[in-house]
């Protein structure tokens, strides 16, 4: 009787060293490699603990691939200085005053706008008696350049009905735009409808008004 309790307990104090010594493996975990490289192949991706080292693994490789021991300390904004000589290098744009850099494209962009700004202007004219006696014609003066480009048109028509036509009737009214015709395409113009000039009407706008 004594053996045997004696073997019981001594099966049980070596169950106890079994299970109290640690698991083969459960060590490097928590410790990073001086390779970054190896360090990242060896760390758990399913083991929360291990996302910090492996974040501090990346950061280390990184430096190593740019030959830096420590990560760069930029506490002072970068010169105009150096960003003029990295831009002319580059032939990309320009610095502007605050600092900023501008796209060559954008610079195209904006100087255009302001020459158009520029050369937009207002003009008001009044119309005359057409070839047609239902026809009125609005000639627009060339100032400056002959490739004015017409943005917006406001026409302003007084229909005045005769005294003794009492009825309500309907008036169209269509606006044309006449365009010059290359050499060619006026002689024929010319030459089917009898009449010089070398014009062709576009039909840009039709109403219908009650009078």
């Amino acid at each position: 009787m004594p053996l045997l309790l004696t073997r019981r307990l001594v099966l049980l104090f070596f169950w106890i060293i079994v299970q109290s010594s640690p698991a083969s493996g459960s060590e490097g975990h928590s410790l990073v490699s001086d390779c970054p490289s190896c360090a990242l192949g060896t760390l758990s991706k399913n083991v929360p603990s291990s996302q910090p080292e492996m974040v501090e693994a990346v950061k280390k490789h990184i430096l190593n691939m740019l030959h830096l021991r420590d990560r760069p300390n930029i506490t002072q904004p970068v010169p105009k200085a150096a960003l003029l000589n990295a831009i002319k290098k580059l032939h990309v744009g320009k610095v502007r005053e605050d600092g900023n850099v501008e796209i060559e494209n954008d610079i195209g962009r904006r100087t255009e706008k302001n020459e158009l700004m520029e050369q937009t202007s207002e003009i008001i004219t009044f119309a005359e008696s057409g070839p047609a006696r239902k026809m009125l014609h609005f000639e627009i003066s060339k100032e400056g350049s002959e490739l004015s480009v017409v943005a917006q048109a406001d026409v302003w028509l007084f229909l005045k009905v005769s005294k003794g036509n009492r009825t309500r009737t309907k008036v169209t009214i269509r606006l044309h735009q006449q365009q010059k015709l290359p050499k060619r395409s006026s002689q024929l113009v010319e030459e089917e409808s009898g009449r010089k000039g070398g014009k062709s009407e576009i039909l840009i706008s039709e109403k219908a008004v009650d009078t």
